[in-house]
């Protein structure tokens, strides 16, 4: 070699900068043990480092697929948030309660086989470690996005109370399988944050929740209450305060009644509108469409009390392009075959339609680009043919996707029989918020 230099201590510092930038972020901790240098060099990443993801592959979180299991280490979290807190604007923790569980909390970057739950010592080390987690949290001050998904941070009001009060430019809070008191809602900066996202949590304590939506919420456009036990007039207080800008709108799972209906009617913007398993009925749903004419995207699937009164309304929505009608006994041949033709994506899973009626769809919505008919037991390979030389004469070109998941058809048969037509299954099945322009 002639005496050239060939270890990597010979780069210059630039040079590992940027080795050590494209490197998964978990594996600077082991970089800056090597020595001084890299230790110095590996400084001003972190402030370079503005999302801490636990899901992320810049982390290293990868599943080993011989046992499913992450390389997630809570004591790798902690130390990486000491580092990077003051520069995060965002801030994923989701899935984090799996991952953490059988945690290595003493072997750095490997998986352990001691369950940590069986022994208290190794306990108290991942519930210590969560708390330096959640210290570092606290004290944060840019944070823009927040992600608390059916994740092990026994977070408090306290804790609440002191993130809100610090992040001033928080916009999005997502927050699952929590147990939240009135205090913690009351807190929500509604003047800065543009989305609320709560999933499945339940208020233990509405004390201090009467009175806690007074402020306006100027800039909130998205607004999901999935499943919220125990304080289901949530989103009858964050409705009144939010009518000027909120264009996506989930209440899945809750009571739509007269009032509610009535605050969602002020919302002239609303274009996304998921209404999943309420309760709904025609007369509700007709106030509703009447008054939320830019409506794109509306979901009514598992709603039993809605009638082909309700299927014959939604054509008054001339910009409805996604319609989920799903599970819903009630609805016949009769409303289906009667729905917009301008529709680009319709889901009549698990309903009592026709394979007549279905073909009489596929006939009339040329614009049709995705067609959901899971759960439908009857159909067979007769009505394959027959959609494939419907969708076959289209003169727009426009290519049709259509979901069969548990149906009596083989889906690799079918595969590539047609240019216009590809029949899935769901290991590639898209949600409606896919097709939203």
């Amino acid at each position: 070699m002639n005496g050239t230099c060939t270890s990597i201590q010979c780069l210059n510092d630039d040079c590992l900068f940027h080795i050590f930038k494209i490197m998964e972020i978990c594996h600077r901790l082991d970089l800056e043990s090597v020595c001084q240098r890299w230790k110095r060099i590996i400084a001003p990443l972190w402030k370079l480092t503005h999302k801490f993801d636990v899901t992320g592959r810049e982390f290293g979180y990868k599943y080993q697929q011989s046992d499913k299991k992450r390389d997630v280490n809570v004591e790798i979290c902690r130390e990486i948030i000491s580092r990077c807190y003051p520069y995060l604007t965002e801030i994923n923790l989701s899935r984090s309660s799996g991952q953490f569980e059988r945690a290595s909390v003493i072997n750095s970057g490997h998986d352990c086989e001691i369950d940590a739950y069986a022994i208290p010592s190794w306990q108290r080390k991942i519930h210590d470690a969560l708390a330096g987690v959640e210290t570092f949290l606290s004290q944060c001050e840019n944070i823009e996005r927040l992600f608390l998904c059916s994740c092990v941070l026994d977070v408090t009001d306290k804790f609440f109370e002191k993130f809100f009060e610090n992040n001033r430019k928080l916009r999005s809070i997502v927050l699952s399988n929590y147990r939240l008191s009135g205090k913690t809602l009351s807190l929500l900066p509604l003047g800065t944050l543009e989305s609320i996202e709560l999933y499945h949590c339940i208020i233990v304590d509405n004390k201090n929740y009467e009175s806690s939506f007074a402020s306006e919420s100027p800039n909130l456009h998205t607004l999901s209450v999935v499943n919220l036990l125990n304080c289901c007039d949530f989103a009858h207080k964050v409705l009144p305060v939010s009518t000027s800008k909120l264009v996506r709108l989930h209440l899945i799972n809750d009571d739509i009644t007269r009032k509610l209906s009535s605050n969602i009617c002020d919302l002239k913007n609303l274009t996304y509108l998921n209404l999943r398993k309420s309760i709904l009925d025609d007369s509700l749903l007709a106030l509703i469409i009447d008054n939320c004419k830019k409506l794109i995207v509306l979901d009514i699937s598992f709603i039993f009390a809605l009638s082909n009164a309700s299927l014959r309304k939604t054509n008054s929505l001339r910009h409805l392009e996604c319609l989920n009608v799903g599970f819903s006994d009630n609805f016949t041949d009769a409303g289906f075959v009667n729905l917009s033709e301008n529709l680009l994506v319709l889901d009549v899973s698990g309903s009592d339609i026709s394979i007549d009626a279905i073909l009489m769809i596929l006939n009339r919505m040329q614009k049709l680009k995705r067609l959901d008919l899971n759960f439908l037991e009857h159909l067979n390979m007769s009505f394959v043919e027959s959609a494939i030389e419907i969708v076959s004469r289209r003169s727009n070109n426009i290519p049709l996707e259509v979901y069969l998941i548990d149906v009596p058809i083989d889906i690799e048969e079918i595969r590539n029989t047609c240019p216009l037509i590809e029949f899935k299954d769901n290991s590639v099945r898209l949600g409606f918020h896919h097709y939203i322009k």
